[in-house]
């Protein structure tokens, strides 16, 4: 490699240059590089110089970009390719969504070149232009979610079982954008082989490539790591093989035996746009199944679960009566558990554990069962609701929470209600 000092000598104005040490490493460049001539030949005696400067010779004899040069930077440098439009990488700002770039809307980062992945509300219409949104952001080059420290956090799982999911589209259009969408698919299936995503709640991620966008949707009753292997490895080597020209695509796992908490469901489209996949996560995350109008198929897989998908039934008369006995025990606080879209009594029933006539009889309201709202809690035994109201803070504050991609203000008041009548 050729070295230079810093002897510096006068220039144009926003030049800088170095004398001797520029002059020979000219020199030495025209002797071992006889095709440079060609291109500086026609350069100011100034510029020459200088470029001769900002040149070095690897080891091989080849030219290369000299670090630090005000003319040359390394064409894989990001921040050559991407100067101040990419969010930061994913690999820098971690897996945590909370900790990833915010941007009130896609205005400065639509010009940004790369993959990137975001996280904002399901009931936030980011398409929309002139508006203010909250979209966390960042950037990957293709292998930053593999580069990410695994999360080892142990999850109980049910045994894996065969399912069937739901490949379907709507109308024939320009096509897929297979090749982004394939590498959208791989990169989000790294994450979640890791460990990362939402457990104690829906996990919902969306991504975009140029015009190819993906929104995901696992239900927390559903390992993300086995739908990763099984699910999304399918929807991945299946997106070549739709033998139908559609520009949106969706898989999913979803019916009439499967509440919200079970489901998923995958969805790209090739337009860039959100307002889709958000209308579908919306879908699965109400336990409903999409429609297709174009046509659909099914494929085989396997699913893993980490609450089983139907608890067990008490199945003969004694069994039924210890548990009503066992509900109508009175107590301070009655024991709870909280609905999740698609449940009705009968499944709540099945979640406590106790027969339905038990269920209603320590939940008594006459419009109970139809009124039900997701995250709302219900009692499975005898006693008083507990509290579920936010306290202040030791020093007086409020309490604070961070808004998750899938709430909404009904969810979030009835998850902090205390009673029925006050959640009316």
């Amino acid at each position: 490699m050729i070295s230079y000092s810093s002897a510096f000598i006068a220039a144009p104005p926003g030049i800088v240059l170095f004398r001797q040490e520029a002059q020979m490493a000219h020199a030495t460049l025209l002797h071992t590089h006889p095709f440079i001539p060609a291109i500086i030949i026609a350069l100011p005696s100034w510029l020459t110089a200088t470029l001769v400067v900002g040149v070095s010779l690897a080891p091989d004899g080849a030219v290369a970009a000299k670090s630090g040069s005000p003319f040359f930077r390394k064409s894989a440098s990001p921040t050559y390719r991407s100067p101040g439009n990419c969010p930061e990488r994913c690999s820098v700002a971690g897996p945590n969504p909370g900790n990833w770039s915010v941007y009130p809307d896609f205005q400065q980062i639509k010009r940004c070149k790369e993959t990137m992945f975001y996280d904002f509300s399901i009931d936030d219409r980011v398409d929309e232009s002139g508006t203010t949104h909250r979209i966390h952001a960042c950037s990957s080059f293709g292998p930053d979610f593999a580069k990410l420290p695994s999360n080892d956090t142990s999850v109980t799982v049910a045994a894996s079982v065969p399912v069937k999911f739901q490949m379907g589209w709507w109308e024939e259009g320009f096509g897929l954008a297979a090749g982004s969408l394939r590498s959208l698919t791989k990169q989000i299936r790294k994450y979640a082989d890791h460990g990362h995503g939402a457990t104690d709640r829906p996990f919902i991620m969306f991504g975009q490539s140029g015009q190819a966008a993906i929104g995901l949707y696992i239900g927390q009753g559903l390992l993300n790591q086995g739908l990763s292997e099984s699910a999304l490895k399918i929807f991945q080597d299946n997106l070549a093989n739709v033998n139908v020209s559609t520009p949106s695509l969706a898989m999913q796992l979803c019916g009439a035996d499967y509440d919200s908490s079970h489901t998923f469901g995958v969805m790209v489209t090739s337009n860039g746009t959100f307002g889709p996949i958000q209308d579908a996560i919306k879908t699965w995350g109400k336990a409903t199944c999409l429609e297709f109008t174009g046509g659909s198929t099914n494929l085989t897989g396997r699913a893993s679960f980490t609450t089983p998908l139907h608890p067990p039934a008490h199945a003969n008369g004694t069994a039924n009566a210890t548990a009503l006995d066992s509900a109508l025990v009175a107590r301070a606080e009655c024991r709870t558990v909280q609905v999740e879209s698609g449940d009705s009594c009968a499944k709540l029933a099945d979640k406590c554990g106790i027969p339905p006539a038990a269920f209603t009889k320590v939940n008594p309201a006459s419009d109970f069962c139809a009124t039900l709202k997701p995250k709302q809690h219900v009692c499975c035994s005898m006693g008083d609701m507990p509290d579920f109201s936010p306290k202040p803070n030791a020093d007086g504050s409020c309490k604070s929470y961070q808004v998750k991609t899938d709430d909404n203000c009904d969810n979030l008041a009835a998850d902090s209600c205390s009673s029925t009548p006050s959640c009316a």
